[in-house]
């Protein structure tokens, strides 16, 4: 059995970045993503400008994914009726391939170990499976476990109390990258369409790629279209896409509003003791994320015990 101070289930930007400055603080850190890389991401692509600050300050605006990115701060918002375009806050247009790459890489430039291609399942006694393509299955053993897989994540599946409740009218995402921007778009800003059954959004990357991403209706999804969903879906929000543009597709996220069954900013702690440092300890986090924090009880690991230092509640939750 392996072990190491971090394990990051996840290489978005919340995962590489979280492995990154750990790493750089000196912390032994594993890296893993079910994916390989670079990988095709279902995303909008925009880049906010506190974003990029966050980058800057953590010595990463640099990044080669980020130097021709196009900076655009005008929104042409549209339905059926009306259409009006807004000035906003400038956005980054980025491609998530390439952009979730090249954190990876900077990650690993500070010892990061990266395991792409791999599933990672934490299981009931914290202990972490990984399973790489191919291979047999591995466990791995960390001090501290940082889950940040998204919305299609498994890697809390075997734990019920992380449980995805899922809205039952959730859409679905749909998303590619299209040689050529639709017709009727502007090439300096941001289209968002929005019509009966779902919004979609327009992001020029170059001249020869744009974003296109999309939440539909699930019932929309089950009706048979004419063509390619998202074609279909952009069509029935008046947007033509020329036939000799090549879409890419990006792949699909059902269920987009979800939440899991704990709250967000939970810290899920390995062991406690409940002396006085370990109280002092779980104040800080609480005060500072204005969350709860989740203790696992007793050696066996046999139960989880929340303390909700924010409403000062103590419960057992499984």
């Amino acid at each position: 059995m392996q072990s190491t101070e971090i394990i990051v289930i996840g290489a978005g930007p919340a995962g590489a970045t979280a492995a990154y400055l750990l790493a750089r603080s000196g912390a032994k850190v594993v890296l893993t993503d079910r994916a390989a890389f670079p990988r095709k991401k279902l995303c909008g692509g925009c880049l906010a400008q506190t974003g990029f600050n966050l980058l800057g300050a953590n010595k990463l605006a640099s990044l080669p994914s980020l130097a021709s990115s196009p900076i655009i701060d005008r929104i042409d918002l549209r339905s059926s009726t009306r259409s009006m375009i807004l000035s906003v806050p400038p956005y980054r247009i980025i491609d998530r391939a390439l952009f979730d790459r090249d954190l990876v890489h900077s990650a690993m430039k500070f010892g990061v170990r990266f395991l792409p291609e791999t599933l990672a399942q934490v299981r009931p006694d914290y202990r972490v499976e990984l399973t790489r393509s191919g291979q047999s299955t591995q466990t791995l053993t960390a001090r501290v476990i940082i889950v940040a897989d998204g919305i299609k994540g498994t890697a809390l599946r075997k734990i019920g109390a992380f449980n995805w409740r899922i809205d039952p009218h959730a859409r679905v995402g749909l998303g590619a990258m299209a040689s050529a921007l639709p017709s009727g778009c502007d090439p300096k800003v941001i289209t968002m369409l929005h019509g009966r059954n779902g919004y979609a959004g327009i992001a020029p990357l170059n001249t020869d790629q744009t974003l296109i991403a999309a939440a539909v209706d699930p019932a929309w999804i089950t009706i048979p279209h004419d063509g390619p969903p998202l074609i279909a879906f952009l069509r029935e929000l008046g947007l033509c896409i020329d036939p000799n543009t090549t879409l890419s597709t990006t792949g699909g996220a059902p269920g987009l509003t979800r939440t899991r069954d704990l709250i967000e900013n939970v810290f899920l702690l390995p062991s406690w003791s409940q002396d006085e440092d370990d109280i002092a300890f779980a104040y800080r986090i609480a005060e500072q994320s204005k969350g709860r924090v989740v203790f696992v009880n007793g050696k066996d690991l046999d139960r989880f015990v929340l303390w909700d230092y924010v409403n000062q509640r103590r419960s057992i939750i499984a």
